[in-house]
């Protein structure tokens, strides 16, 4: 049996010993569309974070805490990450501004070889 859902894991299951025992996902929608919260029983467990953990867009002078293209940020894993003694950083991607070509006068502009 396979079970498949969509959902963004919150918290890490973790036993006494510090052992990781599985995920809590906050909350997860399956195949029928019904949305619940989810707990996953794993003896090993891969955290796939990404530019999620704690991720923050900048727009101008605001700060966003986001995800890529409207996701939301892992914030409440991040917590959880260093709850259980991991650290945690960022680093920049280094993605330059982005403006509208057509705001731009080509006209005057020769190509660059």
């Amino acid at each position: 049996n396979l079970e498949i859902a969509l959902g963004s894991v919150e918290d890490l299951d973790v036993c006494e010993q510090g052992r990781v025992r599985g995920v809590k996902v906050g909350a997860v929608t399956d195949s029928e569309g019904s949305t619940k919260p989810w707990h996953v029983r794993a003896e090993r467990v891969v955290i796939t974070t990404g530019t999620f953990l704690r991720g923050v867009i900048h727009c101008g002078t605001e700060r966003v805490a986001a995800g890529r293209a409207g996701d939301e940020a892992a914030t409440v894993l991040a917590d959880t990450l260093r709850r259980v003694g991991f650290k945690t950083g960022r680093l920049k991607t280094g993605t330059p501004p982005r403006i509208r070509a057509s705001s731009i006068d080509t006209s005057a502009l020769g190509v660059q070889k």
